[in-house]
């Protein structure tokens, strides 16, 4: 769903999110959605009143998930909070270092936050280093 979203398919998204999560138990992954779904419509109120702990935890231990959350953070104005998921998602081996930086559409917000150019740079230099 997100490679729609981040396409530009953004409707299309969506409905194959509420899809998913009409057709499924209250899960992490129906947390996720959910709360994502919410974010790519713009709704501040019911993308925070989604969030439950399970969620935050989960998430915030994996460096995939942690990128999910700021890129909904970013999207519904929470452009602090949002930083502090990228930092996580970095923080966990998330060092797609030209992503982040200007790829992503759904993090413009955070771009703009104090302490992004910080984070880049340290993810820049993770991104160069790294070797296979």
């Amino acid at each position: 769903m997100r490679s729609l979203a981040l396409c530009g398919r953004t409707e299309e998204a969506i409905a194959r999110l509420q899809a998913m999560l009409a057709s499924g138990e209250p899960s992490f992954f129906t947390q996720l959605g959910t709360f994502y779904a919410f974010a790519l419509q713009r709704d501040h109120d019911s993308a925070l009143g989604s969030i439950t702990e399970e969620l935050t935890s989960t998430a915030r231990a994996d460096m995939n998930y942690a990128w999910i959350m700021a890129q909904g953070f970013s999207l519904i104005g929470e452009n602090q909070t949002a930083l502090e998921w990228l930092t996580s998602a970095v923080e966990h081996g998330f060092i797609n270092y030209p992503l982040l930086h200007h790829l992503d559409p759904f993090l413009e917000g955070v771009r703009r936050e104090p302490g992004f150019g910080d984070l880049m740079e340290k993810t820049r230099t993770q991104w160069e280093a790294f070797e296979v």
